[in-house]
């Protein structure tokens, strides 16, 4: 089995299949990216795994799926999962760890900055809420934090790039203060998202 830098895919010797070619059924071990999409100090994915991720093609999650990111790169304005959302389904989506936004260490739920969370990517949400998007731009944007339970809009049909990006909510050009914690100081921030339908 092939088996990329920033992902793998852990299965059962009855189950065997191909990590590029075929979708994840229900029942399957979760795939993940333990292997590891990395975040360097500077909180972005690392330099030595970026060309793999133009190697691997994202796909959908068959119903009942899970799939593991282990690290979410919060100075990465769009940090691909490899998840192309279905339109119509709905999906559980749960975040723990936590991650640095300058000196402040917070969860997925993020800390409350008041009025200056105007000008944030999820205006009038918390700096550092775990955020989604669909596609790399800011015309399908939600909020996750913790934990939520998502439906993925039925007109995404017409969207050529569905797959799903996660990010820490944050002014769009202030990202570059923004550090992975380690997992000895109860990070990183780790990401779950299950196919619900």
């Amino acid at each position: 089995m092939k088996q990329h830098p920033w992902l793998r895919l852990t299965i059962c010797a009855t189950c065997l299949v191909s990590t590029m070619a075929m979708p994840l059924h229900a029942g399957q071990a979760a795939l993940d990216n333990h292997g590891r999409l990395s975040c360097d100090a500077e909180g972005r994915i690392a330099a030595s795994q970026r060309q793999a991720l133009q190697t691997v093609l994202p796909r959908e999650l068959d119903v009942g799926a899970t799939i593991t990111i282990a690290a979410v790169c919060p100075a990465e304005r769009y940090f691909p999962t490899g998840v192309v959302v279905t339109p119509g389904a709905s999906y559980q989506i749960s975040a723990q760890g936590t991650w640095q936004d300058g000196w402040i260490k917070v969860g997925p739920d993020g800390w409350n900055g008041l009025v200056l969370q105007a000008w944030n990517r999820l205006a009038w949400k918390p700096f550092f809420l775990l955020g989604g998007a669909i596609g790399a731009s800011e015309r399908q944007l939600f909020a996750i934090g913790v934990g939520r339970r998502w439906k993925a809009p039925s007109t995404l049909a017409e969207t050529s790039d569905r797959q799903l990006y996660l990010f820490a909510n944050d002014w769009p050009g202030k990202y570059s203060n923004n550090r992975a914690v380690a997992d000895t100081a109860g990070g990183p921030l780790r990401v779950s998202i299950r196919r619900l339908d």
